[in-house]
């Protein structure tokens, strides 16, 4: 069957094809609804949806009025498979069930495969922005890194020069400590060589003084003969006492040559001996002197040294601790990255995971099913296809879905029926949602009606019959379609 006029197409390119052909070619793997209408006065006409060469939908128009026959029905669809419309009068019910069945284990296996791969091209995209998060901190942080050793750098440059100042200075002060040995070794040369003069002079001098004892002796004793002549009676001749008394000259002049020549040896130990004073005094000012600049310059070094060394300790520990700061706020900084990001991974995956979970079933009444009263929910127990519903066998046997997951859902039923005034309601939660009738007719007729609803865990939702006992034409005549579209 051809539908030559499209009012309205989104997403398909080769539309033409369909336009010609009224087969629509599937251009995008998916779970897909397809609903169909179609008006006919033709008696007993059937109506079949097929999916390539399998059968899997029927809609009767059983009398000749004009009237309104509809398919709603939900399949798994792959690229490539060919949807229309097609009028027959007979059907294979058993080949379509193993062709159904065979379907349902190709869905399950796309879906199975197409979820594996979206899980990971997220964990991949996850990981990359993760990464990339991670690097950017990362650069930043050895940025600052940088910056920090830089300054660390520099300061020990500035150290380092004002330590080589020091050390030339500090070998200045040794070159002149050097010199001022030296000078204090030629004082000391100069002090040993007055002191052995000294000694020499003192020596010359006591030998001196020794002679001037004898001489002094030999006076006393020729004054004692003198006195002892002039104690004798008689007295020699004149010429023995001339010759005594020019002895006693001779013997006086050199008594006072030789205390004149004391008294100067005796100046000249003292001059010696205050020159040996002042040259001690000098030594003694002058090691005092070097001594107290030799410490001075210990001290400052020594002072210059441990201010050098505490520097660097301090910018040593400083650099240290802000180092352990920047790593420690970089640890807690992809602590939080890894968190917020675990967050939005987790809040991420709930999204995808619930934009991508497909909740979808279609099923059929499986027999005609004879004046069911009022009242009565409406069992379609032959589920052709179901994804994502973990309790099908409890809609099977009580006819009424239970809500698994929250979201916006489209429900559509259709029912073939043939008496007059006919009724269906789809029932939410024990509330009539809407109405359905069939009008002026006891031949077979399709009724449909399709409503979106939001679902909340635990809804529930079923087909019952009113107004009237209905009588319900089975096997692919009347179905039950529910779909998550959000």
């Amino acid at each position: 069957m051809k539908f030559n006029s499209v009012n309205v197409n989104v997403g398909f390119q080769n539309i033409s094809s369909f336009i010609d052909t009224g087969m629509l070619v599937i251009e995008k793997s998916g779970l897909s609804m397809i609903s169909v209408s179609v008006i006919s006065n033709t008696d007993d006409a059937n109506f079949y949806i097929y999916q390539n060469i399998q059968m899997q939908s029927n809609t009767r128009i059983s009398d000749g009025s004009w009237n309104t026959g509809t398919h709603v029905i939900t399949l798994q669809l792959h690229n490539g498979d060919k949807i229309w419309r097609k009028k027959l009068q007979q059907q294979d019910s058993e080949r379509l069930q193993q062709e159904t069945n065979k379907l349902r284990h190709d869905v399950d296996t796309n879906l199975a495969l197409l979820t594996t791969q979206l899980q990971q091209k997220f964990d991949f995209l996850q990981k990359s922005l993760v990464d990339e998060g991670k690097l950017n901190e990362t650069k930043q942080n050895m940025l600052l890194l940088q910056e920090k050793y830089q300054t660390l750098e520099h300061n020990y440059n500035r150290l380092q020069q004002e330590h080589s100042l020091l050390q030339t200075k500090f070998i200045a002060m040794e070159n002149e400590m050097k010199r001022s040995n030296n000078r204090t070794d030629n004082c000391e040369k100069k002090v040993l060589d007055l002191e052995s003069y000294h000694n020499a002079t003192e020596t010359r001098f006591r030998a001196q003084g020794e002679e001037l004892y004898l001489m002094k002796n030999k006076s006393l004793q020729v004054e004692q003969e003198m006195a002892a002549f002039k104690q004798l009676p008689n007295i020699k001749p004149l010429i023995e006492i001339n010759t005594l008394q020019n002895t006693v000259k001779s013997l006086t002049s050199q008594t006072n040559s030789l205390s004149m020549k004391e008294q100067a040896r005796s100046q000249d130990f003292l001059a010696l001996f205050n020159i040996t004073v002042g040259t001690t005094k000098t030594l003694t000012e002058l090691s005092t002197n070097v001594n107290n600049r030799l410490y001075d310059v210990w001290n400052n070094q020594t002072a210059a040294i441990a201010a050098i060394e505490n520097n660097l300790t301090n910018q040593l520990q400083s650099f240290q601790t802000n180092q352990n700061k920047a790593i420690i706020r970089l640890e807690n900084m992809v602590r939080a990255a890894e968190s917020r990001a675990n967050g939005t991974h987790d809040l991420l995956q709930r999204q995808i995971n619930k934009s991508v979970e497909k909740v979808a079933m279609t099923a059929f009444v499986p027999v005609d099913t004879s004046r069911l009263s009022v009242g009565s929910v409406v069992k379609f127990s032959d589920v052709k296809f179901s994804i994502g519903i973990r309790t099908p066998s409890s809609f099977k046997n009580t006819g009424k879905f239970v809500c698994e997951k929250s979201g916006l859902y489209i429900v559509s039923a259709s029912m073939e029926m043939n008496y007059d005034f006919s009724e269906f309601h789809i029932d939410v939660n024990s509330k009539v949602f809407t109405k359905n009738s069939k009008h002026n007719s006891d031949y077979w007729h399709s009724t449909s009606v399709s409503i979106a609803i939001e679902l909340n865990t635990n809804d529930t939702v079923w087909i019952q019959i009113s107004h009237t006992s209905a009588n319900i034409r089975g096997d692919l005549h009347s179905r039950f379609t529910i779909i998550k579209i959000q």
